[in-house]
């Protein structure tokens, strides 16, 4: 009995099946027919294409990434730019001499906040001012801004610096070539990408004002590039990083 009804339900549905099939391929093409009829161009910029310029240094002039931008980078800026404002410090408008560069971060956040208290809220996150002095191979990079203050130090730790490194390189204004790095900075360890909004935990998962004093080695080409850093924690503040140490990253493209 079990024969008889399968092949009874198999000859009662093959002839509906057949039927739906050309009204289904209509609605597809339909389908498909309106879609590129009412779609738009899809714009890209070209800043972040991945063909070239891989490198952190293809828009910054720290080997690590982060902080002031060169001239690929200060482009790549104005293009994404709300206003399209120019991307140079206070938009260009303060002369300054070609060995120097400024730059800064200001951030905060604004809102209507229910903890369960109803209020209006607004702070600061993040308030810095960078500098780097270039004097042929060698330069001088420091970052000042705001912290909050570290119990029982709190006269020396509202403002403070959180990078201050002295830099050699061996093609002064290039973006490849051998780095050596010694100051106060981050570490370079972990999964870095170039899409700037996916980052796989921050610097390695390491916590808020975690940098330390080191010194590092790094080699920076548009095929591979190398970082070696050895590091000791902050010997002048108590840093929330304790870690004293060594890193090795090597990047293969």
């Amino acid at each position: 009995m079990t024969s008889a009804m399968t092949s009874a339900m198999t000859s009662a549905m093959t002839p509906r099946t057949a039927s739906l099939t050309p009204a289904l391929s209509l609605a597809a093409l339909t389908a498909a027919a309106m879609l590129a009829a009412l779609a738009g161009t899809a714009e890209a910029y070209p800043q972040f294409q991945l063909s070239r310029d891989q490198t952190c240094t293809g828009c910054h002039v720290s080997p690590a990434g982060g902080g002031l931008l060169n001239e690929n980078g200060l482009a790549a800026a104005e293009t994404i730019s709300q206003f399209g404002t120019a991307p140079e410090f206070f938009y260009g408008k303060i002369p300054r001499p070609d060995w120097l560069m400024l730059g800064g971060d200001l951030r905060g956040a604004s809102g209507y906040v229910q903890s369960p208290e109803q209020l209006l809220a607004s702070f600061p996150m993040q308030i810095e001012a960078y500098g780097r002095a270039t004097f042929g191979r060698l330069s001088l990079q420091v970052d000042l801004g705001a912290r909050e203050s570290q119990f029982g130090n709190e006269a020396a730790t509202h403002i403070w610096s959180r990078e201050h490194y002295l830099t050699w390189q061996q093609k002064p204004g290039e973006n490849t070539g051998l780095y050596v790095r010694v100051g106060r900075f981050m570490p370079v360890f972990g999964l870095r990408l170039a899409e700037h909004l996916t980052y796989i935990r921050r610097w390695g998962g390491t916590p808020l004002y975690g940098e330390t004093y080191g010194a590092a080695v790094e080699y920076i080409d548009p095929r591979f590039e190398v970082h070696a850093t050895g590091f000791i924690k902050d010997p002048i503040f108590d840093s929330p990083e304790h870690s004293s140490g060594g890193a090795v990253v090597g990047e293969l493209r």
